[in-house]
């Protein structure tokens, strides 16, 4: 017999509902999956000699339900979960949810009531996974999908910000003709950039037979570059023109007076920048260059134009913060009395010139 997609997406809402108020709303999934995944393997293979999972004794979801109440209840869940990962070799798999985080899941016996209704929820009104009889029925996706779909729409982005929709990821299979692989050419399915891999799955699927997956994310891209050695002395390239580009105008933005021309000052440091990133190929010059020119644009031709005619006197304008407050004497009078409570330069902010700093 097939599980209720039903109840189980209503089970998951629930769930995710209270744990609303300590976390952003696309953290539940990692919580909620976590604990899925530890009662749907608990459920299939709990006890059983030969199966895909080994749930050992004091790494199950019947381990967890004993836990109701208890005041450390956080930290005992994070060792249950420990120990059906150390069985299994999902070390930074499945452990990655913290359940003793009072940040999110709060201090005390708000963690306690919130972890212990959590799993009232899940012993009471989720299916017992062990009577799923349905053969590739891919539970544990289908509940990745049905979040990320509720979680984007709750903040009114594309479910597509989230994961690869299960209709596209058929599209895409289809576009690749994955359906007509040969197996003698020992065919392998990439994407470098596979977020949930929920594309990569689905493409897979629709596969005339079992076919290698593989696929990154762009974390993992990004420390493949930054461990590069050809890379990291590219980068001190480019940041040593930055540096060189600042000493170059250095005097020039030091002796603005009333003779400068904002406008060929700011032409004159802008095409030195360009001058600085000509070499690099790929860096594009002119992303450097608009860079500078917005910064003009938003706030240094405010200030330039200011020292161009007021000198660095102004500098030293300040706007004072003040507060005003009315109190009764002895003798009835009232008092009024003024109180400073901060100023702020104009141009240039208080902690800079407190530290001498111009």
């Amino acid at each position: 017999m097939a599980v209720k997609k039903s109840e189980l997406y209503s089970s998951l809402w629930a769930s995710c509902d209270s744990l609303r108020g300590g976390m952003d709303g696309s953290q539940y999934k990692d919580y909620i999956l976590t604990l899925l995944f530890v009662k749907y393997v608990s459920d299939k293979f709990k006890g059983v000699t030969y199966g895909d999972i080994d749930v050992p004794d004091g790494g199950g979801f019947n381990d967890m339900l004993k836990l109701i109440g208890d005041k450390n209840i956080g930290e005992k869940m994070d060792k249950i979960i420990a120990k059906l990962a150390e069985a299994n070799n999902l070390r930074g798999v499945i452990d990655n949810a913290h359940f003793n985080d009072e940040n999110k899941l709060g201090k005390g016996k708000e963690m306690v009531d919130k972890l212990s209704e959590l799993l009232c929820i899940f012993r009471d009104q989720m299916p017992d996974f062990s009577k799923n009889r349905a053969d590739g029925d891919d539970i544990i996706g289908d509940a990745y999908e049905y979040l990320m779909r509720n979680f984007a729409t709750e903040s009114g982005k594309s479910k597509g910000q989230f994961y690869t929709p299960a209709e596209v990821s058929r599209i895409l299979a289809k576009i690749v003709g994955i359906e007509h692989a040969k197996k003698q050419s020992e065919p392998t399915l990439y994407d470098p950039a596979c977020g949930s891999a929920s594309l990569l799955i689905r493409a897979a699927e629709a596969a005339p037979f079992d076919i290698a997956i593989f696929g990154q994310e762009k974390d993992a891209i990004r420390e493949t570059i930054d461990r590069d050695g050809d890379f990291s002395t590219y980068a001190d390239k480019v940041e040593t023109a930055f540096y060189d580009w600042k000493a170059s105008v250095d005097a020039k933005l030091r002796s603005i007076d009333r003779n400068t021309k904002p406008k060929r000052l700011i032409s004159e440091i802008a095409d030195l920048i360009l001058q600085k990133y000509e070499p690099f190929i790929l860096v594009d010059k002119y992303d450097a260059y608009e860079v500078l020119l917005s910064y003009w644009n938003e706030t240094m031709s405010d200030d330039v134009y200011m020292i161009v005619q007021d000198g660095y006197k102004a500098i030293r304008n300040i706007e004072i913060f003040t507060r005003t407050s009315t109190k009764k004497k002895k003798d009835g009078m009232e008092e009024t009395k003024t109180t400073e409570t901060g100023w702020d330069g104009i141009l240039v902010p208080k902690t800079k010139r407190l530290t001498g700093k111009t």
